[in-house]
């Protein structure tokens, strides 16, 4: 059977077992030292591209005529982000994993899409 495109559950920043994940978070005691900023975004790359032609007018060559187009994120590739990563829940019960804590249902969802789709725009100037 071919596939449509379309899937049951959003993509996760966590693959499919979130709730391990969840319950392997463990916020720092007080006065405790750990890690920070530990989740992260998937990478993130954009290929720019132009191309101009700079014309001399045949009657002047003080007059030329420049063309340009450039284009933006080249390859249209998408990468997302968004993910809710929130463990406010932890705070309040740091042993998520004792007390079988589980995520709410949106949790580490990725829900956005980092930079822009490709775009494109053309110039062209006209020097005397």
């Amino acid at each position: 059977m071919p596939d449509s495109g379309r899937r049951e559950h959003p993509p996760k920043l966590f693959g499919c077992n979130t709730v391990a994940a969840y319950q392997s978070y463990r916020t720092s005691y007080p006065g405790e030292t750990g890690q920070r900023n530990i989740l992260r975004a998937p990478g993130y790359v954009a290929l720019d591209m132009g191309l101009s032609k700079v014309l001399t007018m045949p009657w002047s060559e003080k007059q030329q005529l420049a063309l340009r187009w450039e284009v933006f994120n080249v390859t249209n590739t998408q990468h997302l982000t968004g993910a809710d990563a929130n463990n406010s829940n932890l705070a309040v019960d740091p042993d998520a994993a004792l007390n079988n804590l589980q995520p709410p249902p949106d949790w580490s969802n990725l829900t956005k899409i980092q930079g822009t789709p490709r775009v494109m725009q053309i110039g062209i100037r006209y020097s005397f």
